[in-house]
């Protein structure tokens, strides 16, 4: 039931405000991103599952958010950004054919979606794209979970939630170097960062 009316976008959002309002679920993840560098303020991102563009401000230079939702992707053209921002309904392997290469891709809170063997695909078409950073936010399976991530994680749409360590492989798999993982708390959530460096690939 709660799946079903979080499909409609406009409550998507609202429920999204509210995570944001009370965990910082966007805005502290966003605030990461620029102050460590990774984000510079015109530095071009592809934003793989943007749903309905909550990361779109992240930076002030070229933005594409992908999304396979044509309804989340209607909403975030709907929107208004303070600089032009670029939505497609689109699938990952089409871009790359397109052949356009991005400072950084962010991937957010979409790879438990997948099974391995989609992840893997995924990554490894992503690598072809980007030429500095491949940003990655997951929700991941821990020895202790509050109840309140027990209750978010019975209740998301996706099903492969995994550890930390599985999770990291898929990308090792993938070609991709790690340089920097880690929990980050946002609120009574958590997430994990893995953040790899093209550059060292």
């Amino acid at each position: 039931m709660l799946d079903k009316i979080l499909d409609y976008p406009p409550l998507w959002d609202l429920s999204r405000f509210f995570l944001d309002l009370t965990c910082g679920l966007y805005r502290k993840r966003i605030a990461l991103l620029k102050a460590s560098g990774l984000v510079k303020d015109n530095a071009s991102v592809l934003d793989i599952g943007c749903g309905t563009g909550l990361f779109a401000e992240v930076t002030q230079g070229d933005y594409l958010g992908i999304d396979l939702n044509h309804r989340s992707i209607t909403r975030a053209m709907k929107k208004k950004f303070k600089t032009k921002k670029t939505f497609r309904c689109v699938d990952l392997n089409l871009v790359q054919k397109e052949l356009p290469k991005f400072d950084v891709i962010l991937i957010a809170d979409v790879l438990h979606h997948l099974d391995n063997q989609g992840c893997v695909d995924l990554l490894k078409t992503s690598l072809k794209l980007t030429n500095k950073y491949l940003v990655s936010f997951e929700p991941v399976f821990k020895k202790e979970l509050t109840l309140l991530e027990k209750w978010f994680m019975r209740h998301d749409k996706g099903e492969n939630f995994r550890y930390p360590d599985e999770l990291r492989q898929l990308f090792r798999l993938s070609g991709y170097t790690i340089i920097e993982y880690r929990d980050m708390r946002l609120g009574f959530l958590s997430v994990h960062l893995t953040v790899c460096n093209m550059s060292n690939t």
